[in-house]
């Protein structure tokens, strides 16, 4: 067997009789904040908003609002967050942006919630002024990835509030496209002109990944595509060439603990791998292996725990 190495606001209008909105508070624990609006230069009117996730299990969140036409008939808007993924006990902004010959009915609400098995990495690291007086009253700052793994379609965005603490509008950068290990990027967020000059400061700001984080940096320009599900937070997540493995911390956000699967190319029909917990051997891990790919279940205990996947490439390299 060859083992191969690789290089590396939507809004959606729905006629209300074709849909029915409904909310997941009651399955989920996430609060939506209160809304706001502004009206833009143009005379389009913008509503933006909070979504907090108070759970143990990363979310995708859809808002709604019900809209009105110049006809008079009833449109229900949906929007995603600003975060694809809002994980557990973060939240995320959105932003509906309404035609001034359309207007609002009542305030935004969910609309759907869907869990999602995605780990959060934290290998990004960002420094950035809150209120830059010299380009505006703009989020400028700088984006690192100080991580092993490469990233794609990363973008920062924020809340912005005015001195009363009043959220005014919901910004996002541009997105970046590809974020290498070790890579950093500038960026700028700029607030509605409308705005702009009562903007005081930003908050709830965080990175947006729209893209499955899937390859490892080996050394020397090589990568290794991998999958990681778990609703757990991911730190120090780095291959060791020296004793071919695996090394992260895994702090699942379930009180409990729980499952962390990893999965990988199958070098070879004897690809044999042990696994480590905190430096002793998982005899509890499962492996399975396919022809293709080789595949570990690890339960992490509750609180943070150092996981080690050794023989990751099979001793091929």
């Amino acid at each position: 067997m060859r083992f191969h190495y690789l290089s590396i606001t939507f809004l959606v209008l729905l006629f209300l009789n074709s849909i029915s909105p409904m909310s997941s508070n009651a399955l989920y624990p996430i609060k939506i904040s209160k809304s706001n609006s502004f009206f833009d230069l143009e005379g389009n009117k913008h509503v933006v908003g909070t979504v907090r996730n108070e759970g143990f299990v990363p979310l995708e969140v859809v808002i709604a609002l019900k809209i009105q036409d110049p006809l008079g008939r009833s449109q229900i808007a949906l929007n995603p967050t600003f975060a694809k993924i809002i994980f557990p006990f973060t939240e995320a902004p959105f932003k509906f942006d309404i035609l001034k010959n359309n207007s609002d009915e009542g305030i935004p609400f969910i609309h759907q919630v869907s869990e999602v098995m995605q780990p959060s990495y934290d290998i990004l690291t960002q420094n950035y002024t809150t209120m830059n007086t010299t380009t505006g009253k703009n989020l400028v700052g700088t984006i690192k990835n100080i991580g092993d793994v490469v990233l794609h379609n990363v973008s920062v965005y924020a809340s912005v509030h005015n001195e009363d603490g009043e959220q005014i509008d919901s910004v996002k950068t541009d997105t970046i496209s590809t974020l290498r290990p070790g890579e950093e990027v500038k960026y700028t967020a700029t607030p509605d002109p409308a705005v702009q000059s009562t903007s005081s400061f930003f908050s709830c700001a965080g990175f947006d990944i729209n893209a499955p984080i899937n390859t490892i940096s080996l050394g020397n320009g090589k990568f290794i595509p991998y999958s990681l599900e778990s609703a757990a937070k991911i730190t120090d997540f780095a291959y060791n060439e020296t004793d071919d493995s695996l090394y992260f911390n895994a702090d699942h956000y379930n009180p409990a603990g729980g499952i962390v699967r990893l999965s990988f190319p199958e070098a070879s029909d004897n690809h044999t791998l042990n696994i480590l917990l905190d430096g002793k051997p998982d005899f509890n891990a499962k492996i399975e292996k396919n022809g293709k790919t080789v595949a570990t279940e690890i339960f992490v205990p509750p609180e943070s725990h150092t996981v080690a996947v050794k023989g990751l490439l099979g001793g091929r390299m």
